[in-house]
């Protein structure tokens, strides 16, 4: 799920971001910053969930 939502936030915050830097519109351009972020901690929280996975899991 993790990692769904931050493809959608990188994707639409690149979108968002590139429309406010064509329409002159500040407040686009910061949202779309916003959502690259968010974005960037959703991926983040993603790979540490499966690293933590990964340690749990017993020795075979």
């Amino acid at each position: 799920m993790t990692q769904f939502i931050a493809k959608v936030f990188l994707a639409g915050g690149f979108l968002l971001g590139i429309y406010g830097l064509t329409q002159d519109s500040t407040v686009l351009f910061r949202s779309g910053l916003g959502m690259i972020a968010a974005g960037m901690v959703a991926a983040g929280y993603n790979i540490y969930r499966m690293l933590v996975a990964r340690w749990q899991q017993p020795e075979e």
